[in-house]
């Protein structure tokens, strides 16, 4: 059993520092986006290596598409007079 455990945790390390690496030369990537979806991989390994390998199959412009409305100058001032 605790070769089980052992070698579970010599995988997660290494498939961390695997992914971690291609998440930081990816130049597609803003920092932010490094950043938040390297701690992603090792706060959470399994859903983090899913959620890397599906914006790189993706490509980080898709997933980054924001609705011109909540950016438009309309929808800013709109939140600045309900405050």
């Amino acid at each position: 059993m605790e070769y089980l455990i052992i070698g579970l945790a010599v995988y997660l390390v290494s498939a961390n520092a695997l992914i971690t690496r291609y998440i930081w030369r990816d130049s597609r990537r803003t920092v932010n986006e490094k950043i938040a979806e390297s701690g992603l991989v090792w706060a959470v390994p399994f859903f983090g290596h899913l959620i890397a390998l599906a914006i790189s199959l993706d490509g980080p412009k898709t997933v980054r598409k924001i609705d011109p409305a909540l950016v438009s100058g309309a929808a800013v001032a709109a939140v600045a007079s309900t405050a």
